[in-house]
């Protein structure tokens, strides 16, 4: 992603932030703390979509209530990019005195799983009751022993999203940008150092909840 698309995101994301209604909201209580746990299902694209199909991740999430209808995250958590069989046709030239074969060779190769330790700062916005629009933004440190991945190289993390949420729970889609140079490995050695554009996202679902405040409903209701 050129440095042009990235400030235009960021641009817009600042946009949003000061159109977000400072309504009085039920959902973010301000000068009060609350702390989320949650997963995330995604694809995964670009680059690393070659190797990998899905990514599941598990996070947790503090969360600040700066104001009426805003409140500050930090969020941190991991990601394991599931592996994905690849398929690979080889063709072989068998030649004798007498007759030249052609010979076919598929080969299949099993990728390892690639895990992605992410932690982010950003904001939620909420722009009516219960809807908002959120940006992230941070570093992630990348782990993994398959050829052809980005294996021990930290990246700079954009994430703009949007949710449902209450004070128990909320679901939501993001993308997340995974920015930086390339720490490419083949066959456990580094290769053309770190000097290459490497970029790649998740597109994922995600949904949290809220422990302390689902155990107050719970014992209201009891």
């Amino acid at each position: 992603m050129s440095r042009q698309k990235v400030s235009f995101l960021i641009i817009i994301m600042i946009a949003c932030t000061l159109c977000v209604n400072t309504a009085k909201s039920q959902t973010v209580d301000s000068n009060k703390f609350a702390f989320n746990l949650g997963g995330e299902y995604g694809a995964v694209t670009s680059f690393e979509r070659a190797s990998h199909n899905t990514a599941l991740g598990f996070t947790g999430q503090m969360q600040y209530g700066a104001a009426n209808g805003i409140a500050i995250t930090l969020t941190a958590g991991f990601y394991a990019l599931q592996s994905k069989t690849v398929t690979s046709y080889n063709t072989y030239i068998y030649a004798t005195p007498y007759m030249v074969t052609p010979i076919f060779n598929v080969v299949q190769t099993q990728t390892a799983k690639f895990y992605i330790f992410p932690i982010t700062l950003g904001f939620k916005g909420f722009i009516l009751k219960h809807f908002y629009i959120a940006g992230d933004a941070g570093i992630a440190v990348n782990k993994a022993n398959d050829s052809g991945s980005d294996s021990g190289s930290d990246k700079y993390i954009l994430s703009p999203g949007l949710g449902y949420a209450t004070k128990v729970w909320e679901i939501g889609i993001r993308y997340q940008m995974f920015l930086g140079e390339s720490g490419i490995i083949y066959d456990g050695q580094s290769i053309g150092g770190h000097s290459q554009s490497y970029n790649y996202g998740i597109l994922g679902l995600h949904f949290s909840f809220n422990p302390a405040a689902l155990l107050t409903t719970a014992m209201r209701h009891n």
